[in-house]
């Protein structure tokens, strides 16, 4: 099938990098399905998106991402709504919340439910990419590749967490992450890794084994 009508599962599309994808793939003629925790977000990206085209190219369901009983039931509902799902962009959710709180004194129990979304979430995603097989178009092969975008500012951040890094231009702005995911669409290698570079340029590049920025 053409680009026109491929299907993309996005977790945590409704806001900060989750939504940046999806809105660089609806103006591509991609079918979106945005997977969140905040349905009454989701539904108002949704309805911004499909105004700017005369198709109705995302949908969207409620899914707790250390959950996955409610992500199969959205896989299997992005497959119900669009036939298929050609790509998953799985952007979980860090939480404010620090594992180990800030005391003065004493032992403080760890806050374990960062870990139930970031841990799971992205456990999750992985179980459903090694089961993907039966949901794939039968001519399909699986490739698994990714963009790391460093230090990115977003709204779930805390703000003094970007003064230093900002103050050396090293805050990576989220144009720089989209340009790097769509030079991924383009290619069908797998095991790729784009790491995407801070300042005003559009600038990435690919890495190999346990590279990084220096």
């Amino acid at each position: 099938m053409t680009k026109l009508t491929e299907v993309a599962y996005v977790t945590g599309g409704a806001s900060g990098i989750g939504r940046a994808f999806a809105e660089t793939l609806i103006p591509k003629g991609y079918h979106v399905f945005i997977a969140n925790v905040n349905i009454t977000l989701s539904q108002s990206v949704c309805s911004t998106l499909n105004t700017s085209s005369p198709a109705k190219l995302a949908h969207c369901a409620h899914v707790d991402l250390s959950n996955w009983k409610p992500q199969k039931t959205a896989f299997q509902q992005t497959v119900d709504v669009f036939g298929r799902i050609d790509f998953v962009v799985p952007v979980v959710r860090i939480s404010k919340n620090p594992i180990l709180p800030e005391v003065s004194e004493g032992v403080v129990e760890p806050n374990l439910t960062v870990l139930d979304v970031d841990l799971k979430g992205v456990f999750a995603i992985v179980a459903f990419i090694r089961t993907y097989g039966a949901l794939a178009p039968s001519s399909s092969s699986i490739t698994l590749n990714a963009v790391c975008p460093n230090t990115i500012r977003t709204a779930i951040g805390n703000p003094a967490c970007y003064a230093a890094p900002e103050g050396l231009n090293l805050i990576v702005p989220m144009k720089n992450v989209m340009a790097a995911f769509e030079h991924m669409l383009e290619i069908s290698e797998s095991v790729m890794v784009w790491e995407c570079a801070p300042g005003t340029e559009e600038k990435f590049m690919m890495r190999e084994g346990l590279e990084h920025w220096n």
